[in-house]
């Protein structure tokens, strides 16, 4: 299971922060459904101190991949990973749900992607 890393996306941002209009994290392959704003205009909206992060209810995913969407102040973009890997498989019929299930509800587009 890939799990959001706050003190990777934290560090990013504290090394950036001057050059940052706004970071967004969420899931890569379901984006519109998992992605929330994390800092704007300065500030951070979530603590990124802890072991851990939930954005749009979820910590991680079995399937897709956490990134944080960065967007400069000279407005380009960077999609980032920003993840740790527990190495534990999930359940293949688990995850083909999973991804029926995000079909099915309009998800599975990916930010990025060009």
């Amino acid at each position: 299971m890939k799990y959001y890393n706050p003190k990777l996306i934290k560090q990013f941002i504290d090394e950036h922060k001057d050059t940052i209009n706004t970071v967004e994290v969420g899931m890569k392959e379901d984006w519109w459904w998992t992605a929330e704003t994390i800092f704007e205009d300065g500030e951070a909206d979530v603590d990124l101190s802890g072991d851990s992060l939930r954005v749009a209810g979820i910590t991680g995913s079995t399937w897709a991949t956490p990134v944080m969407r960065v967007t400069f102040k000279d407005g380009t973009e960077r999609v980032i990973p920003c993840y740790e890997d527990d190495m534990r498989q999930a359940d293949p019929e688990k995850v083909a749900a999973q991804k029926a299930f995000a079909r099915a509800t309009g998800g599975m587009d990916s930010v990025g992607d060009k």
